[in-house]
């Protein structure tokens, strides 16, 4: 794909985030980097410039504007397709797991999964951000099946552009198993 998508990153106190994008073609691909903090304050862009062929990381700790604890979205564009990932890193002294490993959105998408992840299969944080002009209605239930994802809980909103939603954490924590997300 040429646009990607991290609707929500933090970089972690102590820790690190990077962001990896591989160039599978046959031609260079220039890559903008954007990202904006919840408030809609953009970041100064990174730009690479990727040879065919190739992998380039940008970790985002190193670049300016990328402050610690402060969650932002990045979108990434690309004059060619390309692969990207995010890898996320706290201290091993957490309570929680200290890495993470994502491939992004493709921006655009109407429908994905979100796997379960870490020690009890479940998403320990989860966030959704409506990245076009418009508001976006999100439907969120456990894939394959009809009920809502977390009891109790709302599981449609609608998203409004540059606004970011949650799903409360403790909420997520009662539930193992990938959701399904419509838009």
């Amino acid at each position: 794909q040429r646009i990607w998508a991290f609707p929500y990153t933090v970089l972690p106190k102590g820790g690190s985030v990077s962001v990896s994008v591989m160039n599978p073609g046959s031609t260079v691909s220039d890559v903008v980097l954007d990202a904006t903090y919840g408030s809609g304050t953009p970041v100064r862009p990174v730009t690479v410039s990727l040879k065919s062929q190739s992998v380039s990381t940008v970790v985002l700790g190193d670049e300016p504007g990328f402050a610690e604890m402060t969650p932002y979205s990045i979108v990434i564009s690309s004059s060619s397709p390309v692969v990207v990932g995010r890898a996320v890193y706290a201290p091993a002294r957490s309570a929680r797991p200290n890495a993470g490993y994502t491939l992004g959105v493709t921006v655009g998408a109407r429908r994905w999964l979100v796997p379960g992840a870490g020690p009890h299969g479940h998403a320990t944080s989860f966030a959704i951000e409506a990245l076009g002009s418009k508001p976006v209605h999100v439907i969120v239930t456990r894939a394959g099946s009809s009920a809502a994802a977390v009891a109790g809980a709302t599981d449609s909103a609608v998203v409004f552009p540059g606004v970011e939603v949650h799903i409360e954490p403790r909420s997520l924590s009662s539930y193992s198993g990938p959701l399904l997300v419509v838009a």
